[in-house]
């Protein structure tokens, strides 16, 4: 660590000359679906050093950070007849943090997302790749958690985790392993896209038309 907790990443000589020679330009850490939880993080705390306390700050792929509640609501994403909807609300805490992965594009956002059909079966391929195989989940739709004072980053790479799981049992004890104290997880499934699957703090959920909630 450096002054002003600053890393100082060092690269070994080798792969600076393989880089050199390949013409690699990309760079040598790539923080991937972390980088917009740091910046999240980063903007946020400059803000509250400029004395900027209200507000909300969020991403075109499911985070979002409220700074002071007021009348405030997070969206939890769904998927309805093939595009994404906001498949419920939460109401939204001052410092309260709400983190999502998506197989499946919000807004506009189309870069990185595609279906094909393979033996009969479609497939969802997005940025939420499992690092262990490079291949991208298939168990759930969406998942997210919402705490307040939970740091973008820490959330996310709890979600990131989940790409590992074998099964929908093994994802839903991740969830609830990582759910904070007082917050709430949340997923959606192949299986069963208008159902919101739930645990920990659910007061004043609010489902969409035609969406239902199930504890697990």
């Amino acid at each position: 660590w450096l002054p002003q907790q600053e890393l100082r990443l060092t690269v070994d000589e080798a792969y600076q000359t393989f880089a050199q020679n390949m013409e690699i330009s990309a760079p040598a850490l790539d923080l991937n679906v972390l980088r917009k939880a740091y910046l999240l993080q980063w903007v946020a705390a400059d803000m509250a050093a400029q004395g900027y306390a209200d507000g909300y700050l969020a991403t075109d792929d499911g985070l979002s950070m409220v700074l002071n509640a007021g009348d405030m609501q997070h969206s939890l994403a769904g998927l309805s007849k093939g595009k994404a909807m906001v498949a419920a609300t939460m109401p939204a805490e001052k410092n309260s943090v709400c983190c999502q992965m998506t197989a499946y594009p919000l807004a506009d956002r189309r870069y990185g997302y595609y279906t094909f059909t393979q033996d009969g079966a479609t497939y969802m391929r997005h940025p939420w790749v499992n690092a262990q195989t490079g291949e991208s989940g298939q168990l759930l739709l969406s998942a997210g958690l919402l705490a307040r004072d939970m740091k973008p980053a820490d959330g996310l790479y709890c979600l990131i985790t989940m790409t590992g799981a074998a099964t929908e049992a093994e994802a839903q004890r991740m969830l609830r392993a990582a759910c904070p104290a007082g917050g709430t997880a949340f997923y959606t499934a192949p299986e069963a896209p208008d159902t919101l699957f739930v645990c920990g703090e659910t007061a004043g959920l609010r489902l969409a038309e035609g969406v239902e909630a199930q504890k697990f």
